[in-house]
């Protein structure tokens, strides 16, 4: 397998490559850039088996989920404290038709 590649998906290039890290996620990943955009993805790291068209799939598929999920509206957060008194009294309410 060669060290680094290129091919174009869905309108844009990715460029890919091995990558060596240090530190704790040491070891040989994966890395792709989306044409001559500076921001690198590392999704993965290297595995024996791997070729061209398998890590080109995996790729797209890492992509396309990253990108779906940065798409989506942000989970709701959760409310400390107490509830809206109209909120409680509603519930109250309700509670004393039951």
């Amino acid at each position: 397998m060669q060290q680094t590649f290129q091919f174009w998906h869905g309108g844009r290039t990715y460029n890919c490559k091995v990558t060596e890290l240090d530190g704790a996620a040491s070891g040989l990943w994966w890395s792709f850039t989306l044409g001559s955009g500076s921001e690198r993805y590392l999704p993965f790291r290297t595995a024996r088996g791997d070729t061209q068209a398998n890590v080109q799939e995996r790729v797209i598929a890492y992509h396309t989920n990253f990108m779906t999920k940065r798409a989506a509206p942000p989970p709701p957060r959760n409310n400390v404290g107490r509830p809206p008194k109209a909120k409680v009294q509603q519930q109250q309410a309700a509670a004393a038709e039951e």
